[in-house]
């Protein structure tokens, strides 16, 4: 499997894992942490897909997802916007997805 095609597969992943209410969300304390892992696995997987390619830094959808993964990986539980996770998991998590798609059905 390639890694966009692994990229994708997690965010699908994400969208049933983030797919609750508000009230749920602030409760469940392992659904947010689990949330946030698999962007920073996202993310982790997007840095290793530039490397192998040698891509330029900065480079869109990529660079946003190894930025978010960045602030994510090195921030305290305290300084997590776990309500800015949520929202990130509804149109930025569908916009990604859809372009990291494009790539993957136009490179095989």
């Amino acid at each position: 499997m390639t890694r966009p095609s692994a990229i994708v597969e997690v965010l699908n992943r994400i969208e049933l894992d983030a797919d609750v209410g508000k009230d749920e969300w602030e409760r469940e304390r392992f659904r947010r942490f689990a949330v946030v892992m698999q962007w920073i696995q996202v993310g982790e997987l997007a840095r290793r897909h530039c490397e192998d390619l040698e891509l330029p830094k900065g480079l869109p959808p990529w660079s946003g997802l190894i930025g978010f993964r960045g602030v994510l990986a090195h921030s305290l539980e305290d300084e997590i916007d776990f309500e800015r996770v949520r929202l990130f998991c509804g149109d930025d998590l569908r916009n990604y997805r859809e372009t990291i798609s494009a790539i993957t059905d136009r490179d095989s």
